[in-house]
């Protein structure tokens, strides 16, 4: 699952979207959850601020088995 997470200036979740599906609903949702539950994050590096105050990530979620 690859997700984008957006957060605020100030490292709060502002969403979280599935930009890369993994097949399975369950675990797409989960990656969404976690991150969800995790915020907020400390305060990012002005660097990644962008100019509309927002930090775009791209974050990969791997399931070996």
């Amino acid at each position: 699952t690859e997700v984008l997470v957006i957060l605020d200036g100030r490292g709060g979740v502002v969403g979280v979207q599935v930009v890369g599906e993994s097949g399975t609903e369950t675990l797409d949702s989960a990656a969404v959850q976690a991150f969800n539950r995790a915020g907020p994050f400390p305060n990012p590096p002005r660097g990644l601020v962008g100019q509309d105050g927002k930090v775009r990530i791209r974050w990969e979620f791997i399931l070996k088995t």
